[in-house]
This record gives C-alpha cells, sequence and structure tokens, in this order.
C-alpha cells in the first residue's frame, strides 16, 4: 500500500516534528511513506528544522497568507498530483499525540486487511480524546440537525468502524477514488470548513466516511476560535467573520452547497449568534 502524507504547519516547530516523527514510526513495514509538509510562513525554523531532520520529507513553503485551507490545497496541487499512483491520501495536523500500535492497527484494519474499501471512494477518520480524558476531541461527525449543515455531533469510538456524514482532518486517510470524486478540498475554504465540505461532498457523489473503532491518539480542541467572546459586540462580529474563523463568502458558499433553499436564514443567524451569544 502506498501513502503519500500531506500536513501544514506554522510556528509549531516541536509540535511539528514529532508528529512527523509519529506518523513515520506508526506507518506499518508493509506499507510505504511520501510525506509533503507546507510550511505557511513559520518563523521559528520549522522549515530548517525539517529539512535537517527528515531529509525524506518534501518541505514546500508559503508566505504566511494560506492558513490550513490554502496550504492543504497548495501541497495537493503542487506536490501531490505530481506523484503517480497511490492508495491513500494521509492528513493530518501537527497537534495529534499518536498512540503508535493503535495508529499501526488503524491503518492495517482499513487498507491492508480490508480489501473492499481498496477500490471504493472512502475515507477513514482517526477518533483522537482530550488529553487525559475519554472526551472525544476530533474525528468523526454527524449531522445532529438535517436542516442545519453547521450542526454536528462528535461520534463516540465503539469498537467498530462507525460511518459518519463528515469529519475533522486532524488524521484521516482518503483512498485515491474518493479523490477522484472531490479533487480535495475546495480551494475557496481558507482556513475552516474545508473538511467538513470535503466530508459532507465525498457522501453526496456516492463516497463515505468512517471513524476508527478506537481512539488512536489525543488532541487538545482549537479554542482560538471562541477568543472573540471577551470582546464588544461589533468586535466579537468583526472575529466572526475573519478568515480564520468564517469569512461571509466562504461561509456562504458552504450553506448554499449543504444548506438547501433557505441557506440565508443560516448565514444571518450564525452571524447574529457569532455577535450576540459567542461560542
Amino acid at each position: 500500500m502506498k501513502f503519500l502524507a500531506l500536513c501544514a504547519v506554522h510556528n509549531r516547530r516541536d509540535k511539528t516534528i514529532r508528529a512527523v516523527e509519529a506518523v513515520h514510526a506508526g506507518m506499518p513495514s508493509n506499507c510505504s511513506l511520501q510525506m509533503c509538509v507546507v510550511d505557511d510562513g513559520s518563523t521559528d525554523g520549522t522549515a530548517s528544522a525539517l529539512g535537517e531532520r527528515f531529509q525524506e520529507v518534501q518541505v514546500l513553503r508559503g508566505d504566511g497568507s494560506l492558513y490550513w485551507g490554502g496550504a492543504m490545497r497548495k501541497g495537493w496541487d503542487d506536490w501531490c498530483k505530481l506523484q503517480g499512483d497511490f492508495d491513500y491520501l494521509l492528513v493530518f495536523n501537527d497537534d495529534i499525540e499518536l498512540d503508535l500500535e493503535a495508529f499501526r492497527e488503524f491503518v492495517l484494519s482499513q487498507t491492508v486487511r480490508s480489501r473492499q474499501y481498496r477500490e471504493s471512494a472512502v475515507a477513514f477518520v482517526g477518533a483522537f480524546r482530550q488529553p487525559n480524558s475519554v472526551r472525544v476531541s476530533y474525528g468523526g461527525l454527524r449531522l445532529s440537525n438535517r436542516w442545519n449543515p453547521l450542526s454536528f455531533e462528535k461520534v463516540q469510538p465503539t469498537g467498530a468502524l462507525e460511518q459518519c456524514d463528515s469529519l475533522n482532518m486532524n488524521l484521516a486517510f482518503i483512498s485515491r477514488p474518493a479523490l477522484v470524486l472531490t479533487d480535495f478540498l475546495d480551494p475557496i475554504f481558507i482556513h475552516r470548513k474545508g473538511d467538513l465540505d470535503f466530508g459532507l461532498r465525498l457522501q453526496a457523489e456516492g463516497g463515505a466516511v468512517y471513524q476508527s473503532a478506537t481512539f488512536i491518539g489525543a488532541c487538545p480542541r482549537n479554542v482560538q476560535a471562541s477568543t472573540g467572546s471577551r470582546r464588544g459586540l461589533l468586535a466579537r462580529l468583526r472575529h466572526a467573520r475573519s478568515p480564520k474563523v468564517d469569512p461571509p463568502g466562504t461561509l456562504r458558499h458552504y450553506l448554499e452547497r449543504h444548506g438547501g433553499w433557505h441557506w440565508p436564514v443560516l448565514w444571518l443567524a450564525k452571524y447574529i449568534k457569532s455577535a450576540v451569544l459567542p461560542a
């Protein structure tokens, strides 16, 4: 099995090094791995540290304006598409802490041992817990309100694969047929919602998203998006519309695609809620 791995990073050198090491260490010996890391304008020496430590890792550089979505799309367009045939694209974040044996078993059980998935349009997402907890932090997602594509609930691991509606791409591997259907992330998503959109589009095209049977590691929830709650009403609204949260055009695109005829109501309600009742 041939994996291409892709990660976007910014100014988290030590975490990046640990995550890259862990993905390499956890990959089963009968799987091949090539990796690309997109460093979006780090000033802490991340790119040079990667180059010194992992000569086999391709490092692409951005100018700091790509954010997560743009950096991942750059890696896909400028490196992954040039690598020829592969079985799975492995995407991961640099703030994950992998349980190596659980990660290895996850890869083995869903690829090498499960031949039925090899020709399928499918994404497998790893379930992560909060550090020192059994609470889910990231992983598979199910719509809790079919009328609102902004309303998801986390999926608790059950000991068996669980089909989901979408996913957080903290760590997931995506089959080549799935990428033929979706062409990976939509370039309109600057930072957030690109992974949510991907999962919903994959299902709409006849593909499927599955979450791992067990936790494969720990990853703390990112609370940056909710820091606007300490500001005044107008400041909170500006924060909600910022590139790292929900730019109006990007949110409109997402809701038009997945929200049905009533998307304008959802669009307006999102900003009202962010301003008046921030998360």
